[in-house]
């Protein structure tokens, strides 16, 4: 990603751009704008820096019509290295894709420096994944959520999943005797 390109994307998120005026800067044509952003996150990727993860999450969240970039979403959940894993999370919680299923259970039992690095941070992003499976909401989310709050080694991911599970069981008996 160019500095050209970085600098732009920081003027629009103080507003001192607007959105159209950030699209019209971009160094490539919208047209291109899936084998472009996918060049970039790789880019990105392969550079481990983590602050250029922002820059590159910005663009797909300003690029992206159908959450075509999902799977960009879940390779970079997954990267060690990075400080976006809260953004990543509730982006894909808001998607509600089946196909996110696996990568969160993946990402809810790795263990990320950035997390650790303060008091509340992983428990924060357990309980966040446990979030998005429930907004998922299919028999595999659930079943993902049950195996987790039955099997983790983990005691903070138990302990979520099993919160989770309540919530998930209350809410179900609560609309079966509503009817």
């Amino acid at each position: 990603m160019t500095e050209k390109l970085k600098q732009d994307i920081l003027d629009f998120e103080f507003q001192k751009i607007t959105k159209e005026e950030l699209l019209s800067r971009l160094p490539f044509s919208l047209e291109d704008k899936s084998k472009e952003l996918r060049q970039i996150i790789k880019e990105i990727i392969n550079s481990k820096i983590g602050s250029e993860v922002e820059y590159g999450l910005t663009l797909l969240w300003l690029l992206e019509e159908n959450y075509e970039f999902t799977d960009l979403l879940h390779i970079l959940i997954l990267e060690p290295w990075h400080s976006r894993y809260e953004d990543i999370i509730h982006s894909l919680q808001g998607r509600k894709d089946p196909e996110s299923v696996t990568i969160i259970k993946i990402a809810i039992q790795n263990k990320y420096e950035y997390l650790e690095s303060y008091g509340t941070g992983t428990g924060q992003f357990i309980s966040q994944c446990g979030h998005a499976l429930k907004s998922i909401g299919t028999k595999e989310a659930i079943e993902t959520i049950k195996d987790l709050a039955e099997n983790s080694n983990d005691p903070v991911i138990k302990t979520e999943m099993k919160y989770r599970l309540g919530k998930i069981i209350s809410l179900d008996n609560s609309t079966k005797s509503e009817k």
